[in-house]
């Protein structure tokens, strides 16, 4: 039979083993940063969710800090070997700190909890830990991606642009009924100008169509023809409009992309979150149905207001 001891060190273990797979994907993601790395994106996020789950699993089972700290010191601080930056030392230090912090929360309200109840005692250690593991991964972001690697097309790509646009694609044609995201900017001009003038010839429109189409390049700063359709020739607008007002700041354009970054995945992390900790528990009843995990009566001290005899 394996012993406690055992059972604890592969749990640490694995808790080390997968933060390792997680800053070594998030190191070779970040300086070619692009949506089309899917096998580096899979594998932080995997490797993410992986040691999330075994960390409500340390909070449910460690009782004491000392058990756990060295490995969570090893988790916080390993990134340094690819980040090492007094900026990413300090977003190390705090994830440390209120990790720790997060621990003796869950081990507090476990203690409070009646019946082995769970969900209340990971609550307390778990969203705090995710939340100051974006932060890490938004100073390593700042880090690893500076300003010349980082082009808008990467930060907005083109397939999230249409896809963004094909469910705002009905509130557009609220507004304007001749717009259709996969009809050519000829198409468009034409339907706007036989509303305007229905008694226009082929000659008319066709010149209207290329004055329109000349005065739109002034405007969206790119070359445009006739046969583009209209998600592409939005796209390309927006893009060399966002380029023409980004270029003043772009020296601040990675602390932009650092702090955009932990806002999406701060907003990403809820559903995270919630997921990993069901898992957990899930596993936990596994390990318990096997007789892996059991369960240990502690003496409660429960304190009740009742009302007295005495006046």
């Amino acid at each position: 039979m394996m012993g406690q001891r055992a059972k604890q060190f592969i749990i640490l273990f694995l808790l080390v083993f997968f933060s390792f797979i997680f800053w070594l994907s998030l190191a070779t993601l970040l300086p070619n940063l692009s949506w089309d790395l899917t096998p580096q994106l899979i594998s932080v996020f995997v490797s993410a969710f992986v040691f999330t789950v075994l960390w409500a699993v340390v909070l449910a089972l460690f009782e004491r800090l000392s058990s756990v700290v060295g490995a969570w010191a090893v988790v916080s601080y390993g990134g340094v070997a690819w980040f090492q930056s007094h900026v990413f030392i300090i977003a190390a230090s705090l994830l440390f700190f209120f990790g720790i912090i997060g621990f003796l929360r869950a081990r507090s309200e476990m203690r409070n909890t009646l019946h082995g109840g769970l969900w209340r005692p990971l609550r307390k250690g778990v969203p705090i830990v995710i939340t100051f593991f974006i932060v890490v991964v938004a100073s390593a972001a700042y880090l690893k991606a500076p300003s010349s690697t980082l082009t808008l097309e990467e930060i907005i790509p083109k397939k999230f642009f249409e896809t963004a646009l094909f469910y705002t694609e009905p509130v557009i044609q609220s507004v304007d009924p001749d717009f259709a995201r996969d009809k050519t900017l000829e198409e468009y001009l034409k339907n706007k100008i036989l509303r305007k003038a229905p008694n226009a010839s082929e000659v008319e429109i066709g010149l209207l169509v290329r004055e329109t189409i000349r005065e739109r390049q002034e405007v969206f700063g790119s070359s445009l023809s006739a046969d583009q359709v209209l998600s592409d020739v939005l796209y390309r607008g927006s893009i060399n409009f966002l380029n023409r007002t980004v270029v003043v700041v772009n020296d601040y354009l990675p602390i932009a992309f650092a702090f955009a970054l932990f806002v999406s995945l701060r907003v990403l992390a809820f559903p995270f979150c919630w997921l990993s900790i069901l898992i957990a528990i899930a596993v936990l009843k596994i390990f318990r149905r096997f007789g892996i995990v059991g369960l240990r009566e502690i003496p409660a001290n429960v304190v009740l207001y009742t009302f007295t005899n005495k006046i």
